[in-house]
């Protein structure tokens, strides 16, 4: 991810990818890469474990490639038109606990569910990255696609997670880590200063003591005289 961090730096305002006449900037691929390595995390995905993305080439395709390998987990790509026995037996295969779908393909998944240790789903859909903030751009998008061209077929996934909430938690996630990474480091330095400050007031002490030298007791003739 060493490079992909450096490219995200030295191109943040160029163009990354564009779908649609929708362009996806590489800053904020980088802020959406690193807020679903967020959300994976914080979902139990540790390194080394596979996550499934079953997604033609959208906008959230790279989004959730280079965030599954920020996170440190193996990315399995899954053919979208796999049929259910074929989609089962991959599964199975690699393991995949995760899985990142395409919303027009959901129902291939839940069909194929109950036979394979799938227990994480997020669902994107082709408008999702669209644009920031209220999205109408993609909202629109979406909504003929699902009732216009009725190119989504029903599904019920009760458990699973739309890719624009996983984001959101995965950035609400980030900035709570980062708040305590500076409350930690601040409190270090706290601690330190503190330290120096007592190390400081020792050795004050104990200079003026050798400057002064050792006490001298008179004896009693020497003080009543």
């Amino acid at each position: 991810m060493h490079f992909f961090d450096e490219s995200v730096d030295r191109f943040a305002d160029r163009v990354a990818f564009a779908s649609l006449g929708s362009e996806l900037r590489y800053d904020a691929l980088g802020r959406k890469t690193h807020a679903f390595a967020s959300y994976l995390q914080q979902i139990g995905v540790r390194h080394g474990e596979r996550v499934a993305l079953m997604m033609p080439n959208t906008l959230a395709y790279p989004v959730a490639l280079f965030g599954a390998f920020a996170a440190g987990a193996i990315v399995v790509n899954v053919n979208p038109l796999y049929t259910v026995r074929e989609l089962t037996h991959q599964l199975k295969d690699c393991g995949a606990q995760t899985i990142v779908v395409f919303d027009a393909f959901a129902k291939t998944l839940q069909d194929a569910l109950p036979n394979t240790r799938v227990c994480n789903v997020i669902v994107t859909s082709l408008g999702d990255l669209f644009g920031e903030g209220v999205n109408l751009k993609g909202r629109a998008v979406d909504f003929v696609l699902r009732h216009v061209r009725r190119q989504v077929p029903a599904y019920a996934l009760p458990n699973a997670v739309a890719l624009r909430n996983a984001l959101a938690q995965g950035r609400a996630g980030a900035d709570r880590a980062q708040r305590h990474r500076v409350h930690s480091v601040h409190r270090r330095h706290h601690r330190r200063a503190e330290g120096r400050d007592a190390h400081a007031s020792q050795r004050q002490r104990a200079c003026f003591r050798r400057l002064r030298g050792p006490a001298t007791i008179l004896p009693k003739a020497a003080r009543s005289s």
